[in-house]
């Protein structure tokens, strides 16, 4: 999340470009982590995996170290000359501390007013419903495949490299397409709403308990996947909630992945110990990744549509324009109350 969040704040031009390439590490891991794992659990038992695992974590404490915020841009100071030794401008501390304490008791819905958008909402609704299917695949389908279509332990690992590279890819055309966003089909909206439905579509499809099938399933499902964790997302967030309040607004929407995954898996597995198949599993994972797609109509239509986000551009252009106005007065925190007054010459 961090990373994202720079990323975004980073970049204004081609920021769903920037946001897919840094994304894209995750694919890489996807496709080349599984067949590792497995290697390393058989050389070193699951102890030594972890650990080894760890330490190759840590090393992302490094490249948080690069990541280092952006400067602060300051108002100019203002310097105001005297003449006459009169001081030209005046103000009142009492009205300043006054104002200064309002500016503090402003409400916090005032300063993340995204949270009185209800698309807001149902975004957040769709992250738990995918992840919750999602989240089933990504736990159950090795076990599906060596216990119900007679795959080797290799072999099951091979689906996920399938996935892993399907997000790689994914993850970049996201961004790109995205970044040609005059087009109407391209904006990160549409895409993110077919490939969540044709993520939950393939998902059904598992049912079949087809070896070539499966193939099939885990590459759509890499494509969808790609749209979970890619640019499509933040652009999504970034579109409703704004750039300066993206960081809080992304990190609410990630929380409600996280439970979505966290309950997901553990569901799955109690259906299959009860019905000793997977094929309601998959339907219940099918199903909510199709209706967390079809939820998102709903933002479509109201605060994304362009007309509304055309809008939502003007204000935020205004009140720019009203804060930069507001920067170039007088300052009376930064001019100094009383300057030397500069000799003044009483020659007639």
């Amino acid at each position: 999340m961090p990373g994202s969040v720079a990323v975004a704040k980073y970049f204004t031009n081609h920021r769903h470009l920037a946001l897919a390439i840094a994304s894209s590490g995750g694919g890489i891991g996807s496709f080349a982590f599984p067949p590792f794992i497995q290697m390393l659990n058989e050389y070193y038992t699951w102890r030594g995996m972890f650990l080894i695992l760890g330490g190759i974590t840590l090393n992302i404490c490094v490249f948080g170290l690069i990541l280092r915020p952006l400067a602060k841009v300051s108002p100019k100071k203002s310097h105001q000359k005297s003449k006459n030794n009169k001081l030209q401008q005046s103000f009142d501390r009492k009205n300043l501390k006054t104002k200064m304490m309002k500016e503090e008791r402003v409400r916090f819905l005032d300063r993340h007013s995204y949270l009185k958008i209800l698309s807001f909402y149902v975004l957040m609704a769709n992250s738990f419903m995918y992840q919750f299917g999602a989240s089933i695949i990504l736990g159950h389908l090795q076990a599906y495949a060596v216990y119900h279509l007679g795959f080797t332990t290799q072999n099951a690992a091979i689906l996920y490299t399938i996935s892993g590279v399907m997000v790689l890819v994914f993850k970049l055309l996201h961004g790109v397409f995205a970044n040609i966003s005059h087009v109407q089909i391209f904006r990160p909206i549409y895409q993110y709403i077919f490939f969540y439905a044709i993520g939950g579509i393939a998902t059904i499809f598992l049912t079949f308990d087809s070896q070539y099938g499966v193939y099939f399933s885990s590459a759509i499902f890499g494509m969808s996947y790609a749209a979970c964790g890619g640019s499509l997302i933040p652009a999504i967030v970034i579109d409703i909630s704004g750039v300066e309040s993206f960081g809080v607004a992304y990190g609410i929407v990630l929380l409600c992945l996280s439970i979505g995954q966290l309950v997901g898996a553990p569901i799955a597995g109690l259906l299959y110990e009860h019905q000793k198949t997977y094929d309601a599993a998959f339907i219940l994972a099918g199903t909510m990744m199709i209706a967390s797609a079809l939820i998102m109509i709903y933002p479509l239509r109201t605060d994304l549509s362009p007309s509304k986000l055309n809008k939502q551009i003007e204000i935020n252009i205004e009140i720019d324009l009203k804060n930069n106005e507001k920067r170039t007065d007088f300052d009376p925190i930064s001019v100094s109350s009383f300057r030397e007054a500069e000799p003044v010459s009483n020659v007639q």
